[in-house]
């Protein structure tokens, strides 16, 4: 079985526990989203990002330069420039939560 959390699931949650109204919920995480997207989106030669979520989650970006891979089969192939993303949760988050899952 897989548990599916979708962003209206969270929006009703989070309006329970807080008693905020969902379109505000909504609006503001709407704007988390663009605010992440703009900033990854920008990425430069020089600089990279790393955005903190939530306590323990990160998302980070980085830009990756066109360049020729020869690997195996492939001889001389063109990767077009691109930003790399990646979200990961840290060591402490992880363990935390395992120790949780223990109890």
């Amino acid at each position: 079985m897989f548990l599916n959390i979708s962003q209206d699931d969270f929006i009703d949650r989070i309006s329970e526990q807080t008693n905020v109204p969902k379109n505000f919920i909504k609006k503001i995480l709407e704007s988390m989203e663009n605010i992440v997207y703009d900033s990854l989106s920008t990425v430069t030669p020089e600089e990279s990002v790393d955005i903190k979520l939530f306590k323990g989650l990160h998302v980070s970006g980085k830009y990756i330069p066109e360049h020729y891979v020869t690997r195996g089969v492939f001889k001389d192939v063109k990767c077009e420039a691109r930003i790399k993303i990646k979200a990961s949760f840290t060591d402490h988050y992880k363990s935390k939560f395992n120790l949780k899952k223990e109890n």
